[in-house]
């Protein structure tokens, strides 16, 4: 999470998450197991948009601009895969509104993508079963 004066922004610390006007320095690449961790991402945004009432098209987009203030007034329990899901539940429960805004996605330059081993995922469960009542207790809040 970078501060930058009144604005806060979360950024793929490899920079797979990169604001249209930056070009990409080589071709896209497509194979199967960027098919299988794209619908295990899907299925993870499917099912916490559901269980917390949110219309997001990408929960965990590493790219989010929000205001200092909004940030500095949430209490986040989070430090893992939960962490977007939470913020953004949390968020909404504070009343502010949520807009979103595609981004152009670039194959990593460096380093390697843990989020669809078999280790995270199981951690990813038992995050969002130790967080549950309180993130529908925010949700709560909200509606």
């Amino acid at each position: 999470l970078y501060a930058w004066r009144r604005t806060c922004a979360r950024i793929a610390a490899d920079g797979s998450a990169l604001l249209s006007w930056v070009e990409p320095s080589h071709g896209d690449t497509y194979n199967l197991r960027y098919a299988v961790r794209r619908g295990a991402a899907s299925a993870w945004n499917a099912l916490v948009c559901k269980l917390y009432g949110l219309d997001l098209q990408d929960v965990d987009c590493a790219l989010k601009l929000f205001p200092r203030e909004l940030i500095q007034s949430i209490d986040l329990d989070s430090d893992g895969a939960l962490f977007s899901t939470e913020l953004l539940v949390k968020t909404l429960a504070t009343g502010a509104r949520i807009v979103e805004v595609g981004v152009h996605h670039y194959p990593r330059t460096s380093g390697r993508a843990t989020g669809g081993s078999p280790r995270v995922v199981a951690r990813a469960f038992v995050e969002l079963a130790r967080l549950h009542r309180s993130l529908r207790r925010a949700t709560a809040r909200r509606a």
